[in-house]
């Protein structure tokens, strides 16, 4: 199941014009982590990029870590709560970091904001959490065009969008996930 969510994963990136290289491989890639473990290490295994691979347009532009990166993007992070087990992955362009806990298979994963101790529940599944963020860039891409602000001062969202967004949500996300969610991914 992640092996086709992941190409299309993918595919959603190119439709959005992501900035970077990011590609999909049936065949497993090496992996040099050798404690990276579940949907995680899938990930990593079938998704091929050297440099960070960006999803283009707000209100949630996703950065994602080659796992070269993830060590370091960590840093700063690891105060008395961060577990050895947590990875990042990602994070937002407002410098918000996404990060997988390998405590599970699943890979849940959660976000933290700088100057914020707040850890935020995200999703119980990496795969949720791609399907979830892959819906809503889809929904962005094919009904709105990329184009989802009524002006020029981004303020204000076209109709139907945030209704469709949040719809997404409930749909994709257990109710106990939905609003550290939109409190972390819509701000």
């Amino acid at each position: 199941m992640i092996l086709n969510l992941l190409k299309e994963f993918v595919e959603i990136y190119h439709l959005n014009r992501g900035l970077g290289e990011l590609e999909y491989t049936s065949e497993n890639l090496h992996v040099e982590k050798p404690d990276l473990s579940g949907q995680l290490e899938e990930f990593y295994q079938h998704l091929n990029f050297d440099e960070e691979a960006y999803f283009r347009g707000a209100p949630y532009d996703l950065a994602l870590f080659p796992l070269s990166s993830c060590e370091a993007a960590a840093e700063g992070w690891q105060d008395q709560g961060w577990k050895e087990t947590y990875v990042v992955f990602a994070h937002l362009m407002g410098d918000e970091v996404i990060f997988c806990d390998l405590e599970s298979d699943l890979s849940p994963v959660y976000g933290r904001i700088p100057g914020d101790s707040k850890l935020y529940a995200l999703s119980p599944s990496l795969s949720t959490f791609l399907t979830t963020y892959m819906l809503m860039k889809k929904l962005e891409i094919t009904q709105f065009e990329n184009n989802i602000y009524i002006d020029e001062d981004l303020l204000d969202y076209k109709e139907g969008f945030l209704e469709g967004i949040m719809d997404i949500i409930e749909e994709q996300l257990p109710e106990d996930y939905r609003n550290d969610f939109i409190a972390f991914m819509l701000g």
